[in-house]
């Protein structure tokens, strides 16, 4: 039977033994109301033989004190009128009581009519003043029998009354019995449907939901019982059974897609996709718990020729070994990711670094080597290992930075792992490692492959952005963005540091420009090479370039930039500061300082390296160094600026201490001009809006 007719059944069953109940309802309501009027009518009739009794009283009551005077000739003829007339009213309210003209009422009516007729018969004898002897007797008689007949009437409608009353309380008593026991049924019956509607529909229905809205394909099927049934659950169930099987299906592909889009289809390892994801991740994660990690490159020794050798089927296997050798070398917490062709790479989570990135290299190469020696096929890789924060701050250098120990550990013979802030590197491997950088710096600024990043430096007292350091960036179309420190070096080696500066220095002026129109009039600082303070063309084309800038410029230099040639560099610096160029002393304490030199240089800044910054807040010493540098620059006459500074606790520690600038990651990251322009947008900013301030300054 369809679940529908069944519940169709149930609610005409329900609506007819609601009718019924309603019928019920109606015939106690009759009831009521037909023992409401027979209770109304006894009380009418009970009310009228009150009036008639009334009536009989006050008519003897006359006759008694019209004839209690036996001694009296006459009635006046007014008193025997006005008796008359009183006994006509009592025979006229006696003749419309409908009990009078009853079958029960006719000895009433009888009695009424005996008594009138004695009672007249005594008004007439008394107003001729005839003897009252024998008509009193008669009406005494006649009075006795009308009371017990009105008492007797009166008593056969009360029990009558009684009686209508006994029989309709018992009629209402069985209509009320079967209304209560319709009612109950009723209820009985509407509670079975619900819990067959419960048991019978809800709850396939919400199973089938369940089943719908898991799509886990580990997830059991439907029950079988609902998938058998006959009726439309049954139809519904096998509909959704297959739809869900459709929708597993799919959720199963797209999972397979999304694996294949992010892993590597030879070696099921992560691609370079998913690790850039990861190692993005794990960035934000290291910063925000304040611990390193590493990040491992590896490269397949010889892969070309191996591949040669033994075919790209020969050589698909190699790799696939390879991934397997790391699967079962690394742990669980360490991501294993095939970059492309014969490259992998490792992100090591692990707070003892760099020892335990150490540790791992060896193992991988100990692990690959006795599989090689196993399979009689040779597996020799090499690894560069760069850790993260000491090693780059950013994913481009870190990655570059491991690239550049990997190059470092294949120039040292292969087979070897490398660390880029390692101290296993001779300088021939250094100098290796930085020798594609060097080919291709020459024609790197030809190509607009450098940028300028700048970033702020504020002020202590006022927290407001004072200047700016712009910072040299190569963004190299191969190996992405390019730190610093790993090509300056390299400029000066081969002689392009000169023209990296100079273009450095225009680049900075024509930003300055654009600060200037945006209401920022600050300074701009640019680093210069010890190696061309003392360059006389160089001062030349330097005083050229600031005189026409919009605003202040400053230069920062080493203590040691004088020691080559102090004369020539001396002399310089005070051309500079004539000029209105600012000087600045830079990476203070990171080298051999020289009170000598520093009492001679005409500098306006002292910039503390972020060596004894990084730990002035956890170190016992640092502060005291810190402090007595702020205590001496201040008695020199220049303005101290705290490098590296990162964490609130650091900064406040610095204010007490009375350092007047503070440049770090807590301020702000090195940013490009776009960024920066929004960045200063958003702070205050030391005589912003105000341009005369920039001459006032520079003069």
């Amino acid at each position: 039977m369809l679940l529908s007719s069944k519940i169709r059944l149930a609610c005409w069953l329900a609506a007819l033994l609601t009718v019924a109940l309603s019928l019920a309802t109606f015939g106690v309501i009759g009831r009521l109301t037909e023992s409401n009027a027979a209770a109304s009518r006894t009380a009418v009739a009970s009310l009228a033989h009150n009036v008639r009794d009334r009536e009989l009283s006050d008519l003897r009551r006359l006759l008694f004190a019209a004839t209690a005077d036996r001694t009296a000739q006459r009635l006046p003829a007014e008193q025997a009128l006005r008796l008359r007339l009183e006994l006509r009213r009592f025979e006229q309210s006696n003749s419309a009581d409908p009990r009078s003209r009853s079958s029960s009422g006719r000895g009433l009516e009888d009695a009424t009519a005996v008594f009138s007729s004695a009672a007249s018969d005594v008004i007439t004898a008394a107003e001729r003043g005839q003897r009252l002897g024998v008509k009193l007797d008669d009406y005494r008689a006649a009075v006795g029998n009308l009371e017990s007949k009105r008492f007797a009437e009166h008593r056969r409608s009360t029990q009558a009354a009684e009686n209508a009353q006994r029989h309709a309380s018992k009629v209402i008593g069985w209509w009320s019995l079967a209304l209560a026991a319709g009612a109950a049924a009723l209820v009985a019956i509407l509670v079975m449907l619900a819990s067959w509607i419960e048991r019978r529909v809800v709850g396939p229905l919400s199973a089938l939901v369940e089943a719908l809205t898991s799509l886990d394909s580990a997830a059991p099927g439907l029950e079988s019982p609902h998938l058998d049934r006959k009726d439309e659950l049954g139809s519904l169930a096998r509909g959704v059974h297959a739809f869900r099987g459709v929708l597993v299906d799919r959720q199963n592909a797209l999972e397979q897609v999304e694996f294949v889009a992010r892993h590597d289809s030879l070696t099921r390892l992560p691609n370079r996709m998913l690790f850039d994801e990861r190692l993005e991740r794990e960035i934000v994660d290291a910063n925000a718990a304040d611990r390193q990690f590493a990040l491992l490159c590896i490269d397949v020794d010889r892969f070309k020729e191996t591949n040669d050798t033994l075919g790209h089927v020969g050589g698909d296997a190699l790799l696939r070994e390879i991934a397997d050798v790391l699967r079962s070398t690394c742990s669980n917490g360490e991501t294993i990711c095939r970059v492309g062709g014969d490259e992998f790479s490792i992100i090591q989570c692990s707070h003892d670094q760099p020892a335990a990135a150490r540790v791992l290299s060896d193992r991988l190469l100990a692990a690959l080597a006795a599989r090689g020696l196993a399979t009689a096929a040779p597996i020799a890789v090499s690894i560069g290992v760069a850790i993260y924060p000491l090693d780059g701050s950013d994913e481009t250098a870190l990655r570059h930075n491991a690239d550049l120990a990997l190059y470092r550990a294949k120039n040292a013979g292969r087979g070897r792992a490398a660390f880029f802030g390692g101290n296993d590197a001779t300088p021939a491997a250094r100098s290796a490692a930085r020798l594609p950088l060097a080919m291709e710096m020459k024609s790197a600024l030809a190509k607009g492959e450098f940028r300028l990043d700048y970033q702020p430096k504020m002020r202590t007292r006022t927290n407001e952005i004072d200047s700016v350091e712009a910072l040299v960036r190569w963004q190299h179309p191969q190996h992405g963005l390019i730190a610093p420190d790993d090509f300056i070096s390299t400029a000066e080696r081969i002689g392009q540091i000169r023209a990296l500066t100079e273009w450095t220095l225009r680049q900075a002026v024509a930003d300055q420009a654009v600060l200037v129109a945006h209401g920022n009039p600050l300074p701009v600082y640019v680093n210069i090479s010890g190696k061309l303070v003392g360059d006389a063309d160089f001062a030349r084309t330097l005083l050229d370039i600031v005189r026409h800038s919009s605003g202040v410029m400053g230069l920062e230099i080493t203590e040691t930039a004088v020691i080559d040639n102090p004369e020539n560099a001396f002399a310089h610096l005070h051309q500079f500061v004539e000029a209105g160029v600012r000087v600045a002393i830079d990476d203070y304490g990171a080298g051999m300082s020289s009170l000598n030199y520093l009492k001679r240089l005409p500098a306006h800044e002292l910039k503390i390296d972020r060596a004894f910054v990084s730990g002035i807040s956890r170190s016992n010493r640092d502060p005291l160094l810190v402090r007595s540098t702020i205590d001496l620059a201040h008695a020199l006459g220049m303005e101290v600026t705290a490098e590296g500074v990162e964490t609130p606790a650091a900064l406040a520690l610095l204010s007490v201490m009375g350092c007047d600038l503070v440049q770090g990651f807590l301020i702000a990251r090195p940013m490009p001009l776009a960024e920066l322009l929004t960045y200063l947008a958003s702070q205050n900013v030391r005589g912003a809006g105000d341009q005369t301030a920039v001459r006032a300054r520079s003069g």
